[in-house]
């Protein structure tokens, strides 16, 4: 039975044979032909909501991409669907704070396009309203209204919809509009002031802040990336043997090495080298950043020194020059160092030398 209905609704989805097959769907209760056709065909109009969304977690939702807004009767909460390409100029930003995902039963043809989709959840409690971003997942689709159905009908499947349609908006499982306990809870450090109270506002206050600092971050490294380019080019120019050949990562770029201070107007460049005889060397420089554009000096807090070139862990060596500054740094949690009295305190005159 499950089967037949799958195939039955496979031409509504356009949606390929890998996934009326596919086993994750086994479990769970997907819609009837009349349950589908009422969302493909209701909810197509985006809510005013989802600008101020769109501000609020800073452009990592664009709200022009929302192509469905399901909600209950008032709107005070609403899950938004989002697809766009990947080759859109907004991919390579969101991508960043997707954690994204692959669709298993993703089309790899010829004359398909890579798409990516990705929801958000909203709830508006005692007057304010919290949000809470999926992750997002890539498939291939032969065009955006199938990676739109192909998208929507994975994701409502996923949250068991279909299964609560009558009450979801009550909130059921563990979806974010779910009341907080002790067995759904899962960050149990920071669970007390939750409980009671709806997940999102739990996501929304600690995920999203952080969301909302790294997007702040990645905004910052538009202008601190090309400026760490001109320092490099400055530095190779007027010691090409010295300055021979800029390290670059396999799997990073070079923004990963810039450390930001928490206003984002100053920031700590170490930057990894080979010299004429490919040796390899890592120095630290820092820019600060003006109304004119920006400063450049060398920070002479830590002094040059050579890395092994058969490790490739120039990122674990800065790690460590770091943390016996401030001993509880980690780079894993954001690309910037946050302790002021780092900044007030490591980057007086006799600290740093400007680059002539």
């Amino acid at each position: 039975m499950r089967l037949i209905l799958l195939i039955l609704l496979a031409p509504l989805l356009a949606v390929a044979q890998r996934q009326v097959e596919n086993p994750k769907y086994k479990t769970r209760q997907l819609p009837t032909e009349k349950q589908w056709k009422e969302v493909q065909n209701s909810y197509n109009n985006t809510i005013p909501v989802l600008e101020y969304a769109q501000q609020d977690l800073e452009h990592t939702v664009v709200a022009k991409q929302a192509f469905k807004c399901i909600h209950n009767a008032d709107t005070t909460r609403f899950i938004a669907f989002f697809v766009d390409r990947v080759d859109s100029e907004h991919y390579k930003f969101m991508d960043r704070f997707s954690g994204g995902s692959r669709m298993e039963y993703e089309r790899r043809k010829t004359d398909t396009i890579h798409y990516y989709g990705y929801m958000l959840w909203g709830m508006k409690y005692e007057g304010k309203w919290y949000f809470d971003k999926d992750k997002s997942v890539t498939l291939h689709a032969a065009n955006l209204s199938e990676a739109q159905d192909i998208y929507l009908f994975d994701a409502l499947v996923n949250i068991e919809y279909f299964k609560y349609i009558k009450d979801f908006w009550e909130g059921k499982k563990d979806n974010p509009l779910a009341i907080a306990t002790d067995k759904n809870t899962h960050r149990a450090k920071y669970r007390i002031p939750y409980l009671g109270k709806p997940l999102i506002i739990e996501n929304y206050t600690l995920h999203v802040a952080w969301m909302r600092e790294e997007a702040r971050d990645e905004k910052a490294l538009t202008w601190f990336t090309p400026a760490a380019d001109s320092l490099w080019a400055q530095l190779h120019r007027t010691k090409p043997f010295t300055c021979n050949k800029r390290f670059e990562e396999k799997y990073h770029d070079n923004k990963r090495y810039i450390l930001l201070s928490p206003n984002r107007d100053k920031a700590l460049v170490p930057i990894v080298y080979y010299d004429g005889t490919g040796r390899l060397w890592l120095e630290y420089y820092y820019i600060a950043k003006t109304t004119s554009g920006g400063l450049f000096y060398k920070w002479n807090k830590i002094p040059r020194k050579e890395c092994e070139t058969a490790l490739r862990r120039e990122f674990m060596i800065i790690n460590n020059d770091i943390r016996t500054l401030v001993p509880d740094w980690k780079s894993t949690k954001r690309q910037a160092i946050t302790d002021e009295a780092f900044w007030q305190n490591n980057f007086n005159d006799t600290d740093i030398q400007a680059i002539q």
